[in-house]
């Protein structure tokens, strides 16, 4: 319980860190099914969340020439983005 309840920046690791040895990103390196679970985790509610973004702030992207998505992992918010905004052009770093 001292691990949970304790402070992020004190003493004791984040508890996924505590049980794993490692942090997240650490054992989706070292685990490609892992990984993909992580990915497809994150893709999944971009498909939800993404879109209705898009929706409700049209007027946001007007103008927009280029979208840069850094840590972009399968690129699913650029598809989507490009998709649904064809004059956009993106570029996915993960």
């Amino acid at each position: 319980s001292s691990v949970v309840s304790s402070p992020a920046n004190g003493s004791h690791p984040p508890p996924f860190d505590s049980v794993h040895g490692k942090d997240l990103w650490a054992l989706a390196d070292d685990n490609p099914c892992f990984n993909d679970v992580i990915n497809e985790a994150m893709a999944c509610h971009t498909r939800l969340v993404v879109p209705r973004v898009a929706a409700a702030c049209h007027d946001l992207f007007e103008g927009v020439a280029t979208v840069v998505d850094v840590g972009g992992s399968t690129g699913e918010t650029l598809a989507i983005l490009v998709k649904e905004f064809p004059w956009i052009k993106g570029f996915n770093f993960d």
